[in-house]
Order: C-alpha cells, then sequence, then structure tokens
C-alpha cells in the first residue's frame, strides 16, 4: 500500500471509530455536581482504543499514544520536546502516516477579548507542534 492509500485508511477509521464514542468519554460528571468536566485524556484512552481495534495489525503501521519524542536524533532537533497525541507509523523506519493531536473546546471563543484564551493558545500550541512534524527530515 502507499503511504497515501494508508492514509486514507487510518482516516476513514478514524471518522468511524471517533462516531461511536459515548459522551461520558468526554464530558465527565463530577461527583457533588451538575457540571460536566471536559476531560482530553480519557477521550484519548477511548479513542486510542476504538482506534487499535478498528485498525487491526493488518498495517505495517503501529498506532502509539503520547510516543515520546525527546531523545529521537532525528526530530528532537528540529522539533525539540514533543509527545503527540497519536502516531500511526511504522517503528524504527521512515514510514510515518499520520500524527494527531486531541484537544477539549471549552470557552471558544475567548468572549469579548483580544487575546487568547488558554484553550486557544494550547490549539496554537498544538498546531505548532503538529506543523514541526511536517519537516521534510520528519516527514509525517
Amino acid at each position: 500500500m502507499t503511504d497515501n492509500e494508508l492514509f486514507d485508511v487510518f482516516l476513514k477509521c478514524l471518522r468511524k471509530e471517533s462516531a461511536k464514542m459515548e459522551p461520558y468519554y468526554f464530558q465527565v460528571p463530577v461527583q457533588d455536581t451538575d457540571k460536566l468536566f471536559l476531560r482530553e485524556r480519557v477521550y484519548c484512552y477511548e479513542l486510542y482504543y476504538l482506534l487499535r481495534l478498528g485498525l487491526g495489525n493488518h498495517y505495517p503501521c503501529k498506532l502509539m499514544g503520547e510516543l515520546d519524542k525527546t531523545k529521537h536524533p532525528v526530530i528532537q532537533p528540529i522539533a525539540g520536546a514533543k509527545e503527540p497525541d497519536f502516531l500511526w507509523h511504522e517503528p524504527g523506519e521512515e514510514k510515518n502516516i499520520a500524527i494527531v493531536e486531541v484537544k477539549a473546546l471549552s470557552r471558544w471563543p475567548a468572549s469579548g477579548s483580544r487575546e487568547p484564551s488558554i484553550i486557544e493558545q494550547r490549539i496554537i500550541d498544538d498546531t505548532r507542534k503538529l506543523l514541526d512534524f511536517l519537516h521534510p527530515k520528519i516527514n509525517y
């Protein structure tokens, strides 16, 4: 399979599996309150599980969550210390198909403010992280 075909497989699986997510995985109720809290990590754990089931072991690429790239000899000098939420790649090879960052959107956009809210700043930071991985030597 070509990289483009593998990316299409991943994207199709991501769409299918994320549609199965139950609301309580991203809107977590808290004891003694009526509020629901957005929890990115809880959502990511369940999405990781569903993606692993959906992708199976039919491809050379493997799904990895929060893979620490801090000491990676190619990535670290270019992109610095990065830890994307999901990678679908062939470990040890230059076969990098997909990189995913997840963000819970609360208080979006910041009402009446021209300064980025905390969540807006996190989205900006994650966008920069994703752009770093597009460097030709990293090749995601």
